[in-house]
């Protein structure tokens, strides 16, 4: 998988729910925020050809870990998207379920946007 896969890939996970996307392929990091509340950074290893996320809980702060246990480091694409379900439910678990509630229905409005999954 290269960068530009890797980006469609999340990207095309998250949908809506990623605003501010950004992405620097010189150095093969995509970030996000997820669910208006959570910085998310994605990123290729070119020298070990992995996968590595981290949400960002502060100015020099990263979380690796979710449930316990740091996500697939595979570059294929059904572990990576493996890994972008259990960072999506670790953020949902972390909101209040109004919260959510209110969220999705702010994507129900969005006209013409197929593909929004509904939040579970």
């Amino acid at each position: 998988m290269d960068f530009k896969d890797l980006y469609r890939l999340v990207f095309g996970h998250f949908g809506l729910r990623a605003t501010g996307q950004t992405a620097d392929s010189a150095t093969g990091v995509l970030s996000c925020v997820l669910y208006e509340t959570f910085e998310l950074q994605c990123r290729i290893d070119p020298q070990y050809n992995t996968f590595g996320a981290v949400i960002l809980v502060g100015s020099n702060q990263a979380t690796s870990e979710f449930f316990g246990r740091g996500v697939s480091m595979s570059l294929d694409a059904t572990s990576v998207a493996a890994s972008l379900d259990t960072i999506d439910r670790w953020c949902r678990l972390h909101l209040p379920q109004a919260f959510l509630e209110e969220y999705q229905r702010g994507l129900d409005t969005v006209p013409g946007q197929p593909g929004v999954r509904a939040l579970q």
